[in-house]
């Protein structure tokens, strides 16, 4: 069996002397610093959580900001290639018009020329058969009798 000595009745006291003091000095301290952390971590976790949610709230706010201007975005392009089609159109109606206009133009001084080469022609058709016809009769023509053998004669040829 066990000898119960008085060294070990003075170990047993020292170790609860020593069981009280590291209670007291060290133990409660410790567990108060250890406390303390806890509640430190628990609280940067708390309000890292926070700030995700709050990240994510704004995420979320540039996302459909993002969405928005991509919407807007497309509507501009789109409003754009209609504006476009529409000076497209406005440009070739007014090409064509001014193409009309100009080949109209250039109808009517082809037959402003042509008219007046037909002109040319039977004056100069009229002065020869003048020419002609006083050869012919030999004789002077008076002016009265030149201008109605003009006449005549381009009654005839029209």
């Amino acid at each position: 069996m066990i000898e119960i000595s008085f060294t070990m009745i003075l170990q047993w006291i020292n170790f609860g002397i020593l069981l009280f003091f590291l209670s007291k000095v060290l133990y409660k301290p410790l567990l108060n610093v250890l406390d303390k952390r806890r509640a430190m971590v628990e609280g940067e976790i708390s309000e890292a959580k926070k700030k995700k949610n709050e990240a994510e709230e704004i995420l979320r706010e540039y996302q459909s900001r993002l969405d928005d201007l991509k919407a807007e975005g497309r509507k501009i392009v789109e409003d754009a290639r209609r504006q476009a089609v529409i000076e497209k159109d406005k440009i070739l109606d007014l090409a064509t018009s001014e193409a009309k206009l100009s080949i109209e133009n250039a109808r009517l001084e082809i037959e402003a020329h042509s008219l007046e080469a037909r002109d040319e022609i039977k004056r100069q058709v009229a002065d020869l058969v003048v020419e002609c016809a006083a050869k012919v009769i030999e004789r002077e023509v008076r002016e009265e009798d030149h201008q109605k053998y003009i006449e005549d004669f381009i009654a005839r040829v029209k």
